[in-house]
């Protein structure tokens, strides 16, 4: 951290290669972040009047971050030094509009088979059909009535949406098939009491809740007087999503219900 109240706040110098090229000042290590591709930006920037209010002695290679009344940060480097008979001269460094995110698309869940053994549901998302096999109790809405995501556990909550009541019991099975593969898909779970492992590797987030956690590829509910509620997110490409549930409770085989909603977005 550099800090000044009448100067820069710090200013870095290098040296040259042994071939005497320029090295750069200052050697920002790179964060791994995997990104689908890039798009054509048109930037905007600030016009003329804003010049009169940068420094007029700034310095060659000097970077400046000013911030307006709303709060929007702009970056600023000085190309020419200040002269005795001229201003420094400043240029706005040009960025994109913010990306935008995809919005996410909920599985339109049609046909329900409860089974405390070997259930059944059936749905549509983006298009092509996905199906849930597993344990499913009575608690299932397909009309898009259920109001269980709508809470401060939830963000983004879901007014109101479809809703799978999966049954966790001692490793009940379950897997999610999509014929259009779907890309980091959310999973919306609400009254979860049970223990959630999904299989090794996999990438397991935890995007909000309220007594819901994640260790690895497990994510946990706690049961009680008001069980666990949450989103997780799964990282990667998915065409099949498997995981078990087992109650999380000291006496083994009791029922949990726990309520499921699933989206994501086109791979």
């Amino acid at each position: 951290m550099g800090h000044s109240t009448g100067g820069r706040g710090g200013r870095f110098q290098s040296g040259l290669t042994a071939a005497g090229t320029p090295i750069g000042q200052i050697g920002l290590v790179p964060q791994s972040l995997s990104v689908s591709g890039r798009i054509t930006a048109s930037p905007t920037m600030y016009d003329g009047t804003a010049l009169e209010q940068l420094p007029a002695e700034g310095s060659g290679g000097d970077l400046l971050v000013t911030q307006s009344d709303d709060g929007t940060c702009a970056l600023w480097f000085c190309t020419n030094s200040a002269q005795p008979d001229r201003r420094a001269v400043w240029r706005e460094v040009l960025l994109g509009p913010p990306p935008v995110p995809q919005a996410l698309e909920l599985v339109d869940w049609t046909v329900v088979e409860h089974d405390l053994a070997t259930g059944t549901a059936q749905g549509t998302w983006h298009g092509a059909d996905v199906r849930l096999m597993g344990p499913i109790g009575t608690g299932s809405s397909v009309d898009g009535t259920f109001r269980g995501f709508s809470s401060s556990a939830f963000a983004p909550p879901l007014p109101s949406s479809d809703v799978l009541e999966i049954r966790g019991g001692t490793e009940h099975a379950f897997s999610v098939t999509f014929a259009a593969a779907i890309k980091d898909p959310v999973l919306y779970l609400a009254s979860m009491g049970s223990i959630m492992p999904f299989p090794g590797g996999t990438e397991v987030t935890l995007v909000s809740g309220q007594g819901l956690s994640v260790s690895g590829s497990t994510v946990t509910g706690v049961a009680g007087p008001s069980d666990s509620s949450g989103i997780i997110r799964l990282a990667g490409v998915f065409t099949t999503i498997s995981f078990t549930a087992t109650t999380n409770v000291p006496t083994p085989g009791v029922i949990d219900g726990i309520f499921l909603q699933i989206g994501g977005v086109p791979a």
